[in-house]
């Protein structure tokens, strides 16, 4: 018996549809990566030890960011708005700063880390603001500024949505956050001279207050802002007291957050006039600070839990400085300050060491080393 058999005919696919398989593949392929390159890094421990990112500072109006190793300098807020004073959030993510509306207002804003998405947050313009901080969370910023002529302080949503003076009684300055949930603050009380400086904290869910340090009225002066140890028991400060008689001496000194206990001084060296800054590290180990002897400044480094001469850098000049740690604790960042206290040049310092690493920048304003993840 004969079977007949016939060919079915193959189909044929249109060269038309595998072209546009292809760009459709690629223009996937091509998302991905631009989807990729634009995520945000890993965010940074909020308190302890972290990477170095980049430092940014204010450079004729501009935000600038510069690679610490490298040198490489990025514009990444730029326009014709003056801006300056930039802080980094603990996470690394956000940065926020100054933008100048006359000659003694201004807005704060808040940005993403690469200076995307800016946004005001601050629904007037604040009077004399001397410090920005963000919450260990991100969320929240914390703003020293004046209410008519009281120094005062608000708390501000990063995202905009929310801003409060906070209830205090009296003149407040100098905040920071307490790690590591940052329900609380510690902020300095008094105004130097009129009715003396102290120290008190400040519960932010229950509005309750604890004087921490009694301000002696009126020749107590704290110089510089309390830095808070990594779990926010306790705060370094130096307390300026004139005796009456002659020049101030300075010295620095813990005290517990809680209000537990009276202030205990950091064993100083001989033969020293002042100290003044002072900056707990990220691990919690070591304290930097501005030191002055009878005819010379140095920048001192000792151990937190036994003062003493530690390692000492020499000034080239008499001048006042603000001093920062690196995330990863390597390097201690010192900002030298005018006349009209406006940052101006900027030393790098081995922390080890005390020695000058030589920056691989030009000189700019005030500075925020920005954190990464480890």
């Amino acid at each position: 018996m004969d079977i007949a058999t016939t060919q079915a005919p193959l189909a044929r696919f249109p060269f038309r549809v595998v072209v546009i398989l292809a760009l459709v593949a690629l223009m996937i392929a091509g998302a991905v990566i631009l989807y990729t390159g634009a995520q945000q890094p890993d965010p940074a421990p909020p308190f302890g030890l972290a990477a170095n990112g980049h430092i940014a500072f204010a450079d004729g109006g501009d935000i600038v960011a510069v690679d610490q190793v490298t040198g490489d300098v990025v514009t990444i807020v730029a326009g014709d708005d003056d801006d300056h004073a930039p802080v980094y959030s603990p996470d690394g993510l956000h940065i926020a700063f100054l933008r100048t509306v006359d000659t003694s207002s201004s807005h704060v804003v808040v940005a993403a880390s690469d200076g995307s998405s800016p946004t005001v947050i601050t629904p007037e313009p604040l009077m004399g603001v001397t410090s920005i901080a963000f919450s260990p969370d991100g969320t929240k910023v914390l703003i020293a500024g004046r209410v008519d002529v009281m120094p005062s302080l608000a708390l501000a949503a990063a995202d905009g949505s929310a801003f409060e003076w906070l209830a205090i009684d009296g003149a407040a300055s100098r905040p920071a956050f307490l790690p590591p949930t940052g329900a609380a603050i510690v902020y300095v009380t008094g105004r130097a001279g009129v009715d003396g400086e102290g120290l008190a904290r400040l519960d932010l869910g229950s509005g309750a207050s604890t004087t921490l340090l009694e301000a002696a009225v009126p020749t107590a002066t704290i110089v510089g802002t309390p830095s808070a140890n990594p779990d926010g028991t306790s705060v370094v400060f130096s307390l300026w007291l004139n005796d009456g008689t002659a020049d101030a001496n300075a010295r620095k000194y813990t005290i517990q957050t809680d209000g537990s206990s009276s202030p205990t001084m950091v064993a100083p060296p001989p033969d020293i006039c002042c100290e003044g800054v002072p900056a707990w590290s990220n691990d919690g180990t070591r304290l930097a600070n501005q030191r002055i002897y009878n005819d010379y400044g140095v920048i001192a480094i000792v151990p937190a839990d036994v003062g003493g001469v530690g390692t000492e850098w020499a000034l080239p000049a008499p001048v006042d400085v603000v001093v920062s740690w690196s995330p990863d604790d390597r390097f201690v960042l010192v900002t030298y300050l005018d006349d009209t206290d406006a940052p101006t040049e900027h030393l790098l310092l081995d922390a080890d060491t005390a020695t000058p690493v030589e920056p691989s920048w030009n000189n700019g304003g005030a500075a925020s080393w920005q954190r990464q993840a480890p």
